[in-house]
């Protein structure tokens, strides 16, 4: 019997990601937006690193507006290791799927429930059959009213 969480991965939607910006097109691309000469802002963030590590030494947390904070912590074995907590307002700026032009991979099961799963994996695994998690009535419905929302933003997008 296979778990479920084998089904999510298997047919979960995934983002299917572009090359990783450098720091020279961040770099390019900002100078673009603002005007400032390409060097500038290379040594822009060169400097924002070296401010982040200074700041982070004195355990001071840094904000930065639209951004997020940057702090220092510490676990029990005193490992020390820097906490970034994204600012809500970039969070909701990037998580707005209906504002998302990328490619996702099993798009169509967005807001697919347990069950729907289930049949996937039955129906691809006859031999394997999916073993569902048990939920309290609490989580069902947590998870029930969480996928109704994402299915109803999806179907308010209008087609690509």
């Amino acid at each position: 019997m296979s778990s479920f969480l084998a089904a999510i991965q298997a047919y979960g939607p995934r983002l299917v990601y572009n090359r990783t910006a450098t720091t020279a097109e961040v770099a390019q691309t900002l100078s673009g937006r603002t005007g400032i000469k390409y060097g500038q802002v290379l040594m822009l963030l060169r400097e924002l690193h070296e401010v982040l590590i200074q700041y982070g030494e004195g355990a001071t947390p840094v904000e930065l507006a639209s951004v997020g904070r940057f702090r220092p912590t510490i676990n029990r074995d005193g490992e020390l290791r820097l906490a970034v907590n994204i600012a809500a307002e970039l969070g909701h700026g990037i998580n707005r799927l209906d504002r998302y032009h990328g490619e996702i991979i099993n798009r169509a099961n967005i807001g697919l429930d347990d069950a729907g799963y289930k049949a996937l994996w039955d129906t691809a695994h006859p031999d394997d059959p999916l073993v569902l998690p048990v939920r309290t009535a609490h989580s069902l419905e947590r998870a029930t009213s969480r996928a109704a929302k994402r299915v109803m933003r999806l179907q308010a997008k209008p087609a690509a």
